[in-house]
């Protein structure tokens, strides 16, 4: 959601709001599907179950509604990639737009304004790791390489709050501080770091790759544009 932020009208206001809003109803909505969950299957037989809400549902209304559930499941699905890709091409035009990838891939469509070049670039990059043939090791991957991008980001804003002086100055405002402390990226640090040790080992390994061949994009980048800028500062070397 934050991805889409430069997207959005008053995203200072409105994207906190909706945020919060958006993890209180999906909470409220998940506790009622493990309520209703629970209440027609007994929890033993959902633990051992290999798609638990296709039990439900066929013990609820019998095999009719069984089909309709994996066609919603589809589109659900469908969705979630839908909004990764999104997320991710934004990402990209963001990095592209700070140097850090090629500046190619933050060119937008005079048509609709949308970054095209990094949807594209996206798209046939997950295309490519979809071929490997196991989308649940793919899925795994990508959560521990999100992860580890969440405690990076958390630590530089907790390291970057340091050095900036408490109060409506600040470029990084909070209003949950303890003693100059910001709580909510050592929050969102600790989580993430929870979340990561369940992912397993060689997810971790492989979204560790991941974020070190980005950082070895970015060093690369920073080096290119700066023989870049020396050249054109002094032309005749």
């Amino acid at each position: 959601m934050a991805n889409l932020a430069e997207e959005a009208k008053n995203p200072s206001k409105s994207l906190p709001q909706s945020i919060v809003f958006a993890v209180a109803i999906i909470t409220v909505v998940y506790m009622l599907v493990a309520i209703t969950s629970i209440s027609a299957v007994p929890w033993q037989d959902l633990a051992i179950s290999s798609a638990p809400l296709g039990l439900v549902v066929k013990t609820a209304t019998g095999a009719k509604l069984s089909g309709v559930l994996s066609i919603i499941a589809l589109f659900a699905t469908a969705n979630t990639v839908l909004f990764g890709l999104m997320a991710a091409s934004r990402q990209t035009f963001g990095m592209a737009r700070a140097g850090a990838i090629p500046a190619r891939l933050a060119s937008l469509s005079a048509r609709r304004g949308t970054p095209g070049q990094a949807i594209v670039f996206v798209a046939v990059l997950s295309g490519i790791f979809s071929l490997t043939g196991d989308i649940g090791a793919v899925a795994q991957m990508s959560n521990a390489a999100v992860l580890i991008a969440f405690i990076l980001v958390n630590a530089s804003l907790i390291w970057i709050a340091k050095k900036q002086p408490a109060g409506n100055n600040s470029r990084i405002a909070s209003r949950f501080t303890i003693r100059g402390f910001r709580i909510m990226p050592i929050m969102g640090l600790l989580t993430s770091v929870v979340m990561l040790a369940y992912t397993g080992t060689v997810p971790v390994l492989l979204g560790c790759a991941v974020v070190a061949s980005g950082i070895a994009v970015r060093v690369f980048m920073e080096r290119t544009n700066q023989t870049a800028s020396e050249q054109s500062i002094n032309p005749q070397e």
